[in-house]
Parts: structure tokens; sequence; C-alpha cells
């Protein structure tokens, strides 16, 4: 193997292990319904959903009365199976430095 290849790989493998750090995977009763804070709480921050999800009955973003952002999901009555939803996060998007952006995927596994 040449030097490029390996560094390459190297590079590769890193990307692979690093984006896992941004999924979560949730077991959920189709009864239930789950909320996820993003701990975002100023004007300068917030969140949008980039992959909606397929079976569901809620999916949403909303602010608390902190102002923090949450997601809430609740599956279709009935649902048994798998969903998941990639929702965007952002922040210092005031035009005065750099802002961050940060995708995450929720995965759900529906059970009775």
């Amino acid at each position: 193997m040449n030097k490029f290849v390996k560094i390459g790989l190297i590079g590769f493998i890193f990307l692979f292990f690093s984006c896992d750090k941004n999924k979560e995977s949730i077991i959920l009763k189709n009864t239930e319904s789950y909320f996820h804070n993003f701990h975002l709480s100023g004007d300068e921050e917030g969140a949008s959903i980039k992959v909606q999800a397929k079976h569901y009955e809620m999916s949403e973003l909303y602010r608390d009365e902190n102002m923090n952002v949450i997601y809430h999901y609740k599956p279709l009555f009935d649902f048994v199976g798998d969903d998941f939803v990639v929702v965007e996060t952002y922040s210092n998007k005031t035009g005065v430095g750099a802002g961050t952006t940060r995708r995450v995927k929720l995965n759900f596994t529906i059970t009775k």
C-alpha cells in the first residue's frame, strides 16, 4: 500500500467513527413518547429537522419555557419497527464569528 492510500484509509476510518458520535439509538414502546433536549437556548441557537421521521404521530421541534430546543417524537399507534429523524443544530449564527452546525440522527426501535 502506498503512503496516500494509507492516509486516505486512516481518514475514512476517523470520519466513520467520528460520525457515530452524532447518532443515538432509542428503544421505545409504541404507546410512549420520546423527548430530546438539545440544550440550545439563545436567539442565535436553534435546530431544524433535515430528514423527517416516516412513522410518526408527533415529530416536531419546539422551545420549552426556558427556551431550550426540544424534539418530541411519538410513533404511530400500533406501529412496530424502525424509524429515524435527522436534526441539524446550529449556534452563533448572528453574523459575528463563524457559526457551528451539527447533525444528529435519532434511531428509533419501536416495540409493542
